[in-house]
């Protein structure tokens, strides 16, 4: 995802200018900038989170009893 957020940007950049006349777009300051902050934090949410949803059912499976389940 963050490969292609710089072409995204890009392309928003294009598309909010696309009905804006020649003349005025020397005149236009839109800056759009990948903030390296939000994309660590980003990374780090995204790691944190598939951890804990990867853990949490792992931990409730290893609670059950063998003997528990085949009884079933």
């Amino acid at each position: 995802g963050a490969i292609l957020t710089y072409p995204g940007l890009r392309l928003l950049f294009l598309l909010q200018t696309r009905n804006v006349p020649e003349a005025s777009r020397a005149q236009l300051a839109l800056s759009y900038q990948l903030d390296p902050w939000v994309l660590l934090a980003g990374v780090a949410l995204g790691g944190l989170l598939s951890l804990l949803f990867g853990l949490v059912p792992s931990w409730q499976v290893s609670r059950i009893s063998p003997a528990e389940v085949l009884r079933e």
